[in-house]
């Protein structure tokens, strides 16, 4: 699972642990710099979605990275961090394409939501820069490893003309990929005409598949085309697939052999001319199995598979496509919804969704309508969470940490160096004590694993 990445810039040692750790604890991975030099060196080798940089760095400023950036190309959202608000720098950073700009003391929920946009932010340059390159199903939300092989490959079959079968649960957008399919190839000028055939009554579906004349039965007062004949040279989707009637299939595979139709009432045959993508949530090689989906069939529609995975097995996609939805339902409802607490978004990345992505959906539309503020809270979140009636919170992990208390407030510090702390120790004993195994289950660098563990006078087997 691919992550997004931060560049964090400060030359207060104690201030990159505290971000990294935030951070890190978002799933977000972490790159550091202490001094404007090593910086701009990691600017120009590496990709960043964020780059969080304090205003004074020793003899250099967020104002000189800022001006690296926009003089370099890049298109990195830069947001600064300052103690030292003026009205000066607020123009200067404006003036240089300045992302946002946050004073001390950070509030970290403000700072969640404005990474998380400047992140969206990035997604949308990506696909940008796809669409320059000719390619940009912008309707896929998403940068986890899984959702770009799915590009790849709908990239791939988009351009023949091959039968596509498209695998997946429900709720996982196998519409929305074979909308991508056909709207990246030859036929993107022709219809794109969609049956569900699990939502169609079975004493209808061969009408709607085939079309009929007039008068071919009773209250067929007038003729219809069916979809394929609707398609007119272009793509049908047939959803569902697994729903079909087992009598009506052997008349499906004559039409996709022959390439040929015959209304219901009809004497003769007409020539068709579309591309067959269908999408399934069942295991067909079962029913095949079991005699409830003729073999036949199976194989002339699953020429190519495409598999979409589902919303648990892509997580890091979870606040993108939150962001996507925010934005839509923004629009829609006429709200100014401006992201979530990082404690609605912890929760979120928690849960499993069996209804995948149509259930992430309906969630945020449903707590952008009851939510009276502008950030969504976890008030309305429909999923019971666990919560502990403790002054503590046990964390899924088994790790103990202090409820946060805004009238008394917390520790932060305390609270950041017994997360750190615990998770140093289950990754030795997960790594049977070498360091360097350690480092990298934490995605840290070896000598940031040193530091850490003689910080926490923590040894391992390998001293």
């Amino acid at each position: 699972m691919e992550k997004n990445r931060i560049l964090i810039i400060d030359d207060e040692l104690s201030i990159l642990e505290t971000f990294s750790l935030y951070f890190e604890s978002m799933g977000i991975d972490v790159e550091t710099s202490s001094t404007f030099e090593n910086a701009t060196k990691k600017i120009s080798m590496l990709y960043f979605d964020v780059i969080l940089t304090d205003l004074k760095l020793g003899n250099r400023t967020g104002l000189d990275i800022l001006s690296f950036v926009k003089e370099s190309g890049v298109l990195t959202p830069v947001i600064l961090i300052t103690a030292f608000a003026s009205k000066e720098n607020a123009i200067e950073a404006t003036k240089l394409g300045i992302y946002d700009y946050l004073t001390k003391p950070v509030n970290f929920d403000e700072l969640y939501i404005i990474i998380s946009r400047a992140i969206e932010k990035s997604l949308l340059q990506k696909e940008i820069n796809k669409l320059k390159e000719g390619f940009s199903p912008t309707f896929i939300i998403g940068e986890s490893n899984s959702i770009k092989s799915l590009l790849d490959i709908i990239k791939r079959v988009s351009t023949s003309d091959v039968n596509v079968l498209i695998t997946g649960e429900s709720g996982t957008g196998k519409e929305l990929v074979a909308k991508a399919i056909h709207q990246y190839g030859k036929r993107k000028k022709q219809p794109f005409v969609p049956l569900n055939c699990g939502a169609i009554p079975e004493n209808l579906i061969e009408s709607e598949l085939f079309g009929f004349v007039k008068g071919a039965f009773t209250g067929a007062s007038t003729s219809k085309d069916g979809i394929f004949t609707a398609a007119k040279g272009g793509t049908v989707f047939l959803d569902e697939i697994g729903e079909l009637p087992i009598y009506m299939q052997p008349k499906l595979l004559r039409v996709i052999q022959e390439q040929k139709v015959r209304k219901i009432g009809e004497q003769f045959e007409t020539d068709i001319d579309t591309r067959i993508i269908a999408a399934t949530n069942r295991d067909l090689k079962k029913e095949v199995e079991e005699k409830r989906f003729r073999e036949d069939l199976y194989y002339r529609l699953n020429v190519i598979n495409i598999h979409v995975p589902p919303l648990r097995e892509r997580k890091s996609d979870i606040p993108l496509l939150i962001n996507h939805f925010i934005t839509k339902f923004n629009k829609k409802l006429g709200r100014d919804i401006k992201g979530t607490t990082h404690e609605l978004m912890r929760a979120l990345l928690n849960y499993d969704f069996p209804g995948n992505i149509r259930e992430l959906e309906n969630i945020i539309e449903r707590m952008i309508t009851l939510e009276s503020g502008n950030v969504l809270t976890m008030n309305y979140l429909p999923f019971n969470e666990k919560k502990s009636n403790s002054n503590n919170t046990i964390l899924s992990s088994g790790l103990e940490i202090e409820e946060f208390n805004p009238i008394n407030g917390i520790d932060l510090d305390t609270i950041l160096s017994k997360v750190e702390h615990y998770y140093l120790k289950k990754a030795l004993e997960k790594s049977g004590g070498v360091k360097k195994d350690a480092a990298t289950l934490l995605n840290i660098s070896f000598r940031s694993i040193r530091y850490r563990l003689e910080k926490h006078n923590i040894s391992s087997d390998d001293e």
